[in-house]
């Protein structure tokens, strides 16, 4: 991750450990590109080391992606302009915001939302659902 993440591998306040979390989202098809470099590339045949060479070593923390995702059908008629909130909860409150922006109509009737949220694998259990808030644009 601190290769592909950087700005939140290295910032202490990344998580769930601050008061407001800081949280940031990237696209499907960032995500999908991070997945076949890193995944389907070359790192799936690294050379696996065993536990007597890890003694001591730094302990890396291990990283996950969680996925909010959604299929919405817009009912209005004229085409509006909508911010889209996604809203990942834990503890019975926001955790983050996500914003979109997005034009929505029944001409265009189902409209795929999705974002994905680089977590460390130990904070993962925070987030236990997620949220959509819209609000049209003038």
């Amino acid at each position: 991750m601190a290769e592909i993440f950087p700005d939140i591998v290295n910032n202490p306040n990344y998580g769930f450990n601050a008061s407001f979390s800081d949280l940031t989202a990237i696209s499907p098809e960032q995500f999908n590109a991070i997945y076949r470099e890193y995944i389907e590339g070359a790192n799936q045949n690294s050379q696996s080391v065993g536990t007597k060479q890890c003694y001591g070593s730094t302990v890396y923390h291990q990283w996950t992606f969680y996925e909010i995702s959604a299929l919405i059908s817009p009912t209005n008629v004229n085409p509006a302009d909508y911010e889209i909130v996604m809203v990942p909860q834990g503890y019975a409150k926001d955790l983050a915001y996500i914003n979109l922006t997005q034009q929505l109509s029944s001409a265009n009737p189902n409209v795929e939302l999705d974002s994905y949220i680089p977590v460390r694998v130990d904070q993962s259990q925070h987030i236990d659902n997620a949220v959509l808030r819209f609000y049209k644009l003038d």
